[in-house]
C-alpha cells in the first residue's frame, strides 16, 4: 500500500523543467533512470518542496557504484549551476547509495567555454 501511494504521488506531481533536463542528460549520457525517491509529503527539505508552479525540485537516483556516482556528480555539476548567487551549492550530491539531484528556480545549464568545455 505504501509503495503504491508513493508511485501515485510521482504520477500526480510534475517535475520542474530544469530537473527534467538534468535527468534527461543523465539518461542520455549514462543510461540511468531509476528514481529511488521523488516527493515526500510533509518533508520540509527539498524532497517536500515544490516550486511556486507546484513542480518537484529534487529526486534521488539509485547508484550502487560509488566511483561512478562521484563521476556523474562531477559531470552534472560541471554542466549545471545550481544558483549563481550561491556558487557553493550543487545540483548533484553523492550520498551513500544514491545520487541526489536538486534544482532551484535560478538553476541554469552552463555555457561552453571557447575550448568546448563547461567551466567548473
Amino acid at each position: 500500500m505504501n509503495a503504491m501511494w508513493k508511485l501515485k504521488n510521482l504520477n500526480v506531481i510534475h517535475v520542474h523543467p530544469m530537473l527534467q533536463d538534468v535527468m534527461d542528460e543523465i539518461k542520455k549520457e549514462w543510461g540511468l533512470d531509476i528514481i529511488t525517491c521523488g516527493s515526500r509529503l510533509n518533508d520540509p527539505r527539498c524532497h517536500g518542496t515544490l516550486c511556486k508552479e507546484g513542480k518537484l525540485r529534487a529526486v534521488d537516483l539509485r547508484m550502487k557504484n560509488r566511483q561512478m556516482g562521484k563521476h556523474i556528480e562531477s559531470w552534472v555539476n560541471a554542466l549545471y549551476q545550481y544558483d549563481p548567487k550561491r556558487p557553493h551549492m550543487n545540483v548533484a550530491l553523492w550520498h551513500k547509495k544514491h545520487l541526489h539531484l536538486q534544482v532551484y528556480p535560478t538553476t541554469r545549464k552552463r555555457v561552453l567555454t571557447h575550448n568546448g568545455r563547461y567551466p567548473v
